[in-house]
Parts: C-alpha cells; sequence; structure tokens
C-alpha cells in the first residue's frame, strides 16, 4: 500500500512524507492530483484482498463485501467477540457470559443499577446496609480487640436502649438490655443435649468447680487408733506429736496430727473459677 505519488500530489499534506491529493485551483495555476493505474491498482488489490481472505467471492452488484468480509475476519478470530455479535441488546439487559465463549442477556435490575452507581465503597456498604461492612446480623455479639467500639456497634455491657434508637437490635432483645459480657464467658446453649440442662437463652449461670477428690490412710496400735499416717489428692497430714502421762499408776501414751485439705495441691486456684483465656471487648451489632 502507499500513498499517493503523481507529480501532482500535494507534498507532505499530512506531515513530513505524508502526501495528500488537492483538488487545485484554475486562478493560481495549480493543477488537480492526477491518479495512475500504480495507485488504482494498490487500492483495489487492498481492498479485494480483505474480501477474498474472508472467503468471499466478489460480485460487482453488492457494495457491502468490505463490511462482511471486516465482520467475518474479526470474529472469526474470537470466538469471545462471536458469542457477544450474537446478541440482540435491549434496554435494561446485561451481557455475561454462560459458559465457554457462549453469552446470554440478563436483567439489569434497579437494584443492579443502583449498586453500580455509588461512587465509593462507603456508599455501596450503607446502601446495602452493612454498616461498618460486616455481613453479620444485628444484635450478634463479637469479641473487639479495643475499648471503642466501632460504628454501628455498641458495647455488651447490660445497658438498656429503646425500639426507637436501634429497631433491629429491639428484635434479637426485646427485653430492651444487653447482656453484660464484661468478665463474662459465652456458653453454647445446650438446646437439648443435656449437658448444661435447664438453662434458657441469655440465663446466667454462677461459676462451678468439680469435685476435687483425695484419700487418708489411718492406722495404729491399740494406743494410736485412728492416726493418719499418709494422705493423697487434695490431703496432707500434719507433724505426728506425742505426749506421755500417768494416770492411776499406768502410763499412757497419746499421739496426734492434723489432717489439712487444700485444692492447690493437685490444681492452680485463685478467687474464681476460670480456664485459660484472652480478654477481649464484646460488642454487638446494633444497625
Amino acid at each position: 500500500m502507499h500513498r499517493i505519488d503523481t507529480p501532482t500530489a500535494q507534498v507532505d499534506k499530512f506531515g513530513l512524507g505524508k502526501n495528500g491529493f488537492t483538488r487545485g485551483n484554475p486562478q493560481t495555476g495549480t493543477p488537480a492530483t492526477e491518479l495512475d493505474d500504480d495507485y488504482f491498482d494498490m487500492l483495489q488489490e487492498e481492498l479485494a484482498g480483505i474480501v477474498e481472505n474472508a472467503g468471499i467471492v466478489l460480485d460487482k452488484t453488492k457494495h457491502n463485501q468490505l463490511l462482511t468480509a471486516l465482520q467475518t475476519v474479526f470474529q472469526s478470530r474470537d470466538a469471545t467477540l462471536t458469542a457477544i455479535a450474537a446478541l440482540t441488546g435491549s434496554a435494561n439487559k446485561l451481557a455475561y457470559f454462560n459458559g465457554a465463549d457462549t453469552a446470554a442477556l440478563s436483567d439489569f435490575t434497579d437494584i443492579g443499577r443502583n449498586v453500580v452507581a455509588q461512587t465509593s465503597i462507603a456508599n455501596l456498604l450503607s446502601y446495602l446496609g452493612l454498616g461498618d461492612g460486616s455481613t453479620l446480623p444485628v444484635g450478634t455479639p463479637i469479641p473487639w480487640p479495643t475499648s471503642t467500639a466501632p460504628a454501628g456497634w455498641i458495647k455488651c455491657n447490660g445497658s438498656t436502649f429503646t425500639a426507637a434508637q436501634y429497631p433491629k437490635l429491639a428484635l434479637a432483645y426485646p427485653g430492651l438490655v444487653l447482656p453484660d459480657l464484661r468478665g463474662q464467658f459465652i456458653r453454647g446453649w445446650d438446646d437439648g443435649k443435656n449437658i448444661d440442662t435447664g438453662r434458657t437463652l441469655l440465663s446466667t449461670q454462677t461459676d462451678a468447680l468439680q469435685a476435687i477428690t483425695g484419700t487418708v490412710n489411718l492406722a495404729g496400735t491399740s494406743l494410736t487408733q485412728g492416726i493418719a499416717f499418709s494422705a493423697s489428692g487434695a490431703f496432707t497430714t500434719g507433724a505426728l506429736t506425742e505426749s506421755t502421762f500417768s494416770a492411776s499408776n499406768v502410763n499412757t501414751n497419746t499421739r496426734s496430727n492434723t489432717l489439712n485439705f487444700s485444692a492447690a495441691n493437685v490444681a492452680r486456684t485463685a478467687t474464681e473459677t476460670r480456664p485459660v483465656n484472652i480478654a477481649f471487648n464484646y460488642i454487638v451489632r446494633a444497625a
């Protein structure tokens, strides 16, 4: 392919080395650009080559063969484009792929258009009703690592609220009082499993400790009945003492010791019963 290069071409019309055409001006003696066979042959073969490359036989009665050829060539090169080209678009329809190089149309609903129309993540979360971005339902308590709850959340500290303040939260806590989870553990509701029976949802359970056991071995002679010589588990024995006194000219020996109990002998102890734990601030989604 080449640009016009006859002697009457307008030199550098479209930039350096890019000649163009002129219609000429008889008043100034400027001739119109002449065309030669080289130029027409070039145009003919360039255009005809596109049509024939698409497998189309040239037909002088048809004036859309170049367009048909371009559509055929480009779409045949890409099955994805072919699939899209086969769709007939209409108002409020969205094209999507439903398989490998197959496409279909789906309704583009008001909700979809509203989602697309949001100009920021914050606006989108607000439109979707996700508060601070959480997909958890209102009323769900979660552990939070700081003392201040994020927007849309409040502390589980036993405080009251009104249905006007938090209408959705009132559905989860109809008593309009939040559970006080400060210093507390959450336990799964028994719900018929018969491990923690007699419990209702949101009820409080006091602390308790499983039984701590131990044994004491008693031994002695006729003079030392009931003396504790050994113990195990939560029991320990004190030092054995002995005293002698005389009554009615009969010497009598008396022996005694103490028996002690402490759970600290077999377990870690504190002023409460607790598992290993990490302190978090429990908060609840309110809006």
